[in-house]
């Protein structure tokens, strides 16, 4: 093998190398955010920390009473108690938790809503839009402690709302929320 032979097969080597050392570099820092990442979800496991935030997708047309919201998009789910599938918010543990529900209606509509606990409401709000130009939203927040059990947000009895429940844009979205507090 002549000496630039030789120098090109070392370089060669070397190249390879480099790449090596790059992709193990990378596979670590990529461990080390994964271990990080785990580490956070063990504390706030340990601490007790729960918390859920989640909103609709799309407007739900023309709900009918006792009509259960689903939350379709969620941003947040510290605990892993809210299910995004059912609406429904698990308790995962004792304590007193807030609950916070904001509904948009359409044009012309009036949206009755109420937070239910194990089949119980516990609160209500009205959304309002039916002699107004616009559109509006109205929150409400509950304050409650339980041992165990499950928190949805439904339309009221009969007679119901009137218009769609509207979700559109980040300045309109109907939302449900809630956090363990102590």
């Amino acid at each position: 093998m002549t000496a630039e032979e030789k120098l090109n097969s070392e370089g060669e080597v070397i190249g390879l190398l480099r790449k090596e050392k790059s992709h193990l570099h990378d596979n670590a820092t990529t461990d080390h955010s994964k271990i990080e990442r785990k580490e956070t979800k063990a504390r706030r496991a340990i601490s007790g920390v729960v918390a859920f935030y989640a909103y609709m997708r799309h407007t739900e047309v023309n709900p009918g009473p006792h009509h259960t919201l689903i939350f379709d998009v969620p941003v947040t789910n510290v605990g892993g108690g809210y299910n995004h599938y059912s609406g429904t918010f698990t308790v995962p543990s004792a304590g007193v938790y807030v609950f916070s529900w904001t509904i948009a209606c359409s044009n012309g509509g009036y949206i009755y809503s109420e937070i239910v606990v194990n089949a119980d409401d516990i609160g209500g709000i009205l959304t309002n839009c039916d002699t107004s130009k616009g559109r509006l939203s109205t929150t409400g927040l509950v304050v409650k402690e339980m041992n165990a059990g499950d928190v949805h947000v439904r339309t009221a009895p009969p007679p119901g709302p009137v218009g769609d429940i509207e979700s559109l844009t980040p300045h309109e979205r109907t939302s449900f929320s809630g956090w363990k507090l102590v």
